[in-house]
């Protein structure tokens, strides 16, 4: 018995300080890991956000008194905080041009922008657009 625990006491001492090298190796990966899915739960947040964008600047295109500063300004007001921009450039309206106020039955086709900066990996950084059609009633 004695000659058992003094093996026991000798495989002991040859493992210490093991705990420590894997919690070192272990909890950056795991921080990573949780700042990627923090990053992730921001980029699916500015998605739905910009997607609801879209579309109250499709529908207040469609609005009677309706300008493009109007439309700007719906979008800008709809997500505080965030620098969502219209891009006139790639918007349609059918029919065409562009110009407001729309009549009933013309289409508007409105997409918007953001340049999305995740706070970890930074080189995942990307510009995410989104369109919205709504025909004006």
């Amino acid at each position: 018995m004695l000659v058992d625990f003094l093996a026991r006491a000798r495989g002991h001492r040859r493992e210490r300080g093991s705990l420590t090298v894997e919690f070192a190796l272990v909890v950056p990966v795991l921080i990573a890991i949780m700042f990627g899915i923090i990053d992730m739960g921001r980029f699916v947040a500015t998605r739905t956000m910009l997607s609801q964008s879209a579309a109250i600047g499709a529908r207040a295109a469609c609005l009677g008194n309706a300008t493009t500063t109007t439309v700007n300004d719906a979008v800008r007001d709809s997500a505080p905080g965030v620098a969502i921009t219209v891009d006139w450039s790639n918007s349609t309206c059918l029919p065409a041009p562009c110009t407001m106020p729309r009549a009933a039955g013309d289409t508007v086709n409105l997409r918007v922008q953001y340049n999305f900066v995740p706070g970890f990996y930074s080189s995942l950084r990307r510009t995410i657009t989104n369109d919205s059609r709504v025909i004006c009633n």
